[in-house]
């Protein structure tokens, strides 16, 4: 049997603990286990490398209020070899634009609400 790198602790604790529980939202109680994040983490970074064309280095920025989405997105990041940029949702439009262009970010992820 193939261990996952040391270095991916997600998939380690997804392949030795699956059914752990690894987040939980208090704004609704719903929680994910380990192995359910590594399997959305890699879904995401799947779709964001096909869809988008993000690549090993790029930055992925985000603008939305905190969610367990940013976890999933970190995981798919750091699954990847991007950077996450979090962006803060509470700044003006200018200074999110100039935040947004200096992290040279290839993608901008915002929710519904910052669309």
């Amino acid at each position: 049997m193939t261990l996952p790198p040391r270095t991916d602790t997600l998939e380690r604790l997804a392949h030795y603990h699956p059914e752990r529980i690894a987040l939980e939202s208090y704004a609704d109680g719903r929680t994910w286990s380990y192995g359910e994040l590594h399997r959305l983490a890699c879904g995401l970074a799947d779709h964001l490398r096909n869809s988008f064309g993000v690549q090993i280095g790029d930055r992925v920025a985000i603008l939305a209020r905190n969610t367990p989405f940013h976890v999933v997105l970190l995981c798919a990041c750091q699954k990847a070899g991007w950077t996450m940029v979090p962006l803060n949702w509470r700044l003006s439009a200018s200074e999110l634009e100039y935040l947004a262009r200096d992290a040279d970010a290839s993608l901008l992820i915002a929710s519904d609400e910052f669309a």
